[in-house]
């Protein structure tokens, strides 16, 4: 996403609501069963392969986030 592209503020605001609940429920992974937890992994996987303006957000922000959820996301480019 450009630096000038009106609309950055706004986009980036909403990834970072989601990156912000994906990492919610990845604390929560114990206490969330397994038919609950899979789709949504499939979910935070599946953003983050389809949306160029997410992954840049949290490639620019990783800091902010858990290493497990930043290597879950990333992970998942390299899978089929």
């Amino acid at each position: 996403m450009s630096s000038d592209d009106e609309n950055r503020d706004m986009v980036f605001s909403v990834a970072e609501l989601i990156a912000d609940s994906f990492e919610y429920i990845l604390i929560d992974k114990k206490l969330i069963a397994p038919e609950i937890w899979i789709p949504w992994e499939n979910y935070m996987k599946k953003i983050y392969k389809k949306s160029s303006a997410f992954r840049e957000f949290i490639e620019i922000n990783q800091d902010q986030y858990s290493d497990k959820l930043v290597r879950l996301l990333m992970d998942s480019l390299h899978e089929q």
